[in-house]
């Protein structure tokens, strides 16, 4: 591919047009989720009048992918959210610039009404994290929430749904993992931690926790919070270290009071929204009423069909862009 992009010709690129130029004949619009391998492989060749449309949604950022598609090539570029779209900015040369794709904020889509279920009294002091296998979600700072917590209150436990994180990953990995599972011994003895592992019914699990947490050092949206929010229970939002500081961030996605500076900030808005189990069901409500108006796909479908069916054509000039290799 690399190959290819600097001489603007090669074999495999001419691979690639036996093998993409049939759909790109048939279709008026290819929609490439995830901005990795195959949004490089439709760029590397002119894809004539038909428009090419990829929704990048966090660790490509980090990737090579992005830097292997042709730019010129692409008319419309999707983003989960706008901190997401300036990290990617800074790290794309061109993005911005004449020629690139026009860019769009758009949260994911999903079904959050089917999240919406009666949760029993007790799942008032369980917290919940959703997704913890990748070191950037931090669960180590979940669990000093907790530890501040049990300090006032032992009648609050941490649930962890999905699989923990791989030690065989790197050697950070395998000195994150150690760290973490000498954490969480301790509470596990005194049932204050439960993992639930892989669940097939994540909102049937989520009926029982009734503070849902985002750890994470950075994410690009966390579709994991907005489904516990829509499930009622009160969410707690990390303000995620890598944007944290640029005016963004979580800031920008969440209301400001869902997202917390420090562990103990969280454990005080914890306590405070969990004081009382009426005030609990109340604003396990709110977050509910809000996170389904703002984020189901009820609200979201028409964001994405504007770009996939209803934007104008590009603007004079941007065809003979969108033909230049590289």
């Amino acid at each position: 591919m690399i190959e290819h992009l600097l001489a603007g010709e090669s074999g495999y690129g001419r691979a690639v047009e036996t093998w993409l130029r049939p759909h790109l004949d048939w279709a008026d619009t290819v929609f490439v989720d995830w901005c990795v391998s195959p949004a490089a492989l439709f760029t590397m060749i002119d894809p004539g009048p038909t428009r090419i449309v990829v929704r990048l949604h966090s660790y490509e950022a980090f990737s090579l992918w992005p830097h292997l598609v042709s730019l010129g090539r692409l008319d419309d570029l999707v983003f989960v959210s706008e901190p997401m779209r300036r990290l990617t900015a800074a790290v794309l040369p061109g993005l911005d610039g004449p020629g690139g794709p026009r860019t769009h904020i758009i949260p994911n889509a999903m079904r959050l009404d089917r999240f919406v279920r009666p949760k029993p009294a007790t799942a008032r002091f369980t917290l919940g994290l959703v997704g913890w296998a990748a070191v950037a979600k931090d669960a180590r700072w979940a669990v000093e929430v907790l530890r501040l917590l049990r300090a006032r209150d032992s009648r609050y436990r941490l649930v962890l749904i999905g699989a923990p994180p791989d030690p065989r990953l790197s050697a950070a990995a395998r000195a994150y993992h150690r760290s973490l599972e000498k954490d969480l011994a301790g509470l596990e003895r005194q049932g204050a931690v439960q993992r639930l592992g892989y669940v097939d019914d994540v909102p049937g699990a989520l009926t029982g926790v009734g503070v849902i947490i985002s750890s994470s050092v950075r994410e690009s949206f966390h579709c994991a919070v907005v489904e516990g929010a829509a499930s009622g229970a009160v969410p707690v939002v990390r303000d995620w270290p890598l944007f944290a500081g640029t005016g963004g961030g979580a800031r920008e996605i969440y209301p400001a009071d869902w997202v917390v500076d420090s562990p103990e900030a969280a454990a005080e808005r914890i306590v405070e929204q969990t004081g009382t189990e009426e005030g609990w069901r109340r604003a396990g409500a709110d977050a509910s009423r809000y996170a389904v108006a703002t984020w189901d796909w009820p609200a979201i479908r028409p964001l994405l069909d504007d770009v996939v069916f209803g934007r104008p054509a590009p603007a004079e000039g941007t065809g003979a862009a969108r033909r230049a290799p590289g």
